[in-house]
């Protein structure tokens, strides 16, 4: 395991989810995507922390896979648990 995964996996890593949980969302995740009339089947997210950002894409593209990766147990309890919902 490098420094920067020791890192997020760690004490910081904790922390940040917990600012994480405490985050209004808001639908800006997909403006681009929307703007360009893209179309996606599948999103995946590498850092996904507690996948807000996942969340945020299945509103415009509800019916998509999607996928995340994530280095810090608590964050990925928690990512789990709204990734299968």
């Amino acid at each position: 395991m490098n420094n920067q995964e020791k890192f997020w996996s760690k004490k910081f890593g904790d922390d940040y989810v917990k600012r994480n949980l405490k985050v209004e969302k808001s639908l800006f995740i997909g403006k681009n995507l929307i703007k360009n009339k893209i179309k996606i089947k599948s999103a995946i997210e590498f850092g996904a922390n507690i996948g807000l950002n996942l969340d945020e894409i299945k509103k415009i593209f509800p019916n998509i896979n999607s996928f995340g990766i994530e280095i810090n147990k608590n964050a990925y309890k928690i990512l789990k648990k709204n990734i299968m919902q």
